[in-house]
């Protein structure tokens, strides 16, 4: 597999898994930044195969021709979330188009915001107010790549580490703040690898970054064979910067949903192949 498929299968697995607890906060949504490259990534594939790059044996292509109409749905809805982000990419935005004809030659009834989103792009464009068509439908650099409010596309990835060590040191450690603070700045000094980091830098980092920690500790706790948390490890993210009690023990459906059919847990890897596709009726 080339990287574009490793990653595909990553994300695929941690943005379509549910678990118990996403719904006690609206930040814990596991991995819903990665909701950006996972698309771009399906969206580059379906271009390069089209373009004669890629053939059928790509993991991507494999997945999507065995699953073809659910992909198309779940394509749909996403390239819906980013024009309703106002972060569209062009492929966002060739989708929504697609939709408002095809389904509008259907006399098929189109989402009130998708009719408002073309009609008010259209007429931006038309009336002089857009200069150019991507600036009327609202292309922006960050819908154009990744998403830059997404601490894991930082240039320096030392900023997030830090700030992943010290959600660990506060959560597992029961460690304040300043004392999370002194010991990265311990261990920085100690490693000699480059300056020492600023205290109000790593508070400030921290702040932006902190849910964005804990849903990767969770995660890691969720898919691993450690998957509770001990009644201090609970009060500690309660009670200090996050606060949300979060149950004893993690745990993530077997199961789960894209369109109308639901793929085994275990299959989600053999999805990139030939995974028996389950439909919702015969769920037991």
């Amino acid at each position: 597999m080339n990287e574009n498929e490793k990653k595909f299968v990553k994300l695929i697995t941690e943005i379509s898994l549910k678990n118990n607890y996403e719904h006690l906060h609206p930040n814990l949504i596991v991995h819903k930044s990665g909701l950006r490259e996972l698309k771009n990534i399906i969206d580059g594939a379906l271009e390069d195969y089209d373009e004669g790059r890629i053939d059928n044996t790509n993991a991507i292509i494999k997945a999507y021709n065995y699953n073809r109409d659910n992909y198309n749905e779940w394509l749909e809805v996403v390239s819906l979330y980013f024009v309703g982000t106002k972060k569209p990419t062009s492929a966002d935005i060739r989708t929504a188009i697609t939709m408002y004809i095809e389904q509008g030659l259907l006399g098929e009834k189109l989402p009130d915001d998708l009719v408002r989103y073309v009609r008010l792009s259209f007429n931006d464009y038309i009336t002089g107010e857009a200069k150019t068509l991507d600036h009327a439908f609202k292309i922006t650099g960050t819908g154009k790549g990744y998403d830059h409010n997404d601490p894991r596309n930082l240039p320096d990835d030392r900023t997030y580490k830090w700030v992943r060590d010290m959600t660990e040191y506060i959560i597992d450690e029961d460690k304040s703040m300043k004392q999370a603070l002194e010991k990265i700045q311990g261990i920085e000094a100690k490693s000699g690898d480059g300056d020492e980091p600023d205290k109000n830098a790593l508070v400030d980092n921290f702040n932006l970054y902190k849910w964005f920690a804990l849903n990767d500790y969770l995660f890691e706790k969720l898919t691993s064979y450690d998957n509770t948390l001990s009644d201090e490890q609970i009060d500690k993210i309660a009670n200090n910067y996050w606060k949300v009690r979060l149950p004893c023990e993690l745990k993530q459906d077997l199961w789960f949903k894209l369109g109308d059919k639901v793929v085994r847990k275990s299959q989600i890897k053999g999805m990139t192949a030939n995974a028996e596709v389950i439909k919702a009726k015969d769920v037991k």
